[in-house]
């Protein structure tokens, strides 16, 4: 059985038809997660992947997901919400004034099986917008416009990563089923 194991459970719950269809649970880890301060999505969930893979045995993948801005190439990436936590709606506001507030959210979920990292990407464009949060958190899912109209609204990019591994599904099953994992 495949995991995806996820602090944040709820952000999946609109995909649980894909994820059952997919033989997929989700799962809040009953350990910390370290995640490392990069820009790049492959070198943040091949590090998470491979610490659950060691702790918790194949079959079990992880999901990140964050922004980037066409202004910044790269960024924020993994470290969105640090990024747009600790500038706040103000200094997002600054960030983006006078050049494009272009934008992509982008999913990808990854998981180690046989010594190499399998990963999926979705992602969306669309506009950031930034406004000011009624709490200290930042709500980035009300920032992002998508350029999309989806049944899914903002959350699309989860979807298209889920979308990229059923492509995958039964080649990632045999690999999982044979043995040198």
């Amino acid at each position: 059985m495949l995991t995806i194991l996820t602090k944040n459970s709820k952000k999946f719950e609109q995909f649980s038809d894909i994820t059952n269809k997919l033989g997929i649970s989700i799962k809040p880890p009953d350990f910390e997660i370290p995640e490392i301060q990069t820009n790049y999505f492959v070198s943040a969930v091949s590090y998470k992947a491979f610490f659950v893979y060691q702790n918790f045995g194949p079959g079990c993948m992880i999901d990140d997901s964050g922004l980037i801005l066409d202004a910044y190439p790269n960024f924020p990436g993994p470290i969105t919400n640090m990024v747009c936590n600790g500038l706040g709606y103000e200094g997002m506001e600054r960030l983006l004034h006078g050049v494009s507030n272009r934008a992509k959210m982008v999913c990808y979920i990854g998981c180690w099986v046989h010594g190499k990292l399998w990963h999926w990407m979705g992602d969306i464009t669309g506009k950031l917008i930034p406004k000011p949060a009624i709490d200290k958190r930042v709500p980035l899912s009300d920032w992002f416009l998508p350029d999309e109209i989806s049944e899914y609204g903002v959350f699309l990019h989860r979807k298209r990563a889920l979308d990229a591994l059923s492509v995958d599904l039964d080649k990632l099953n045999k690999a999982l089923a044979s043995k040198g994992n």
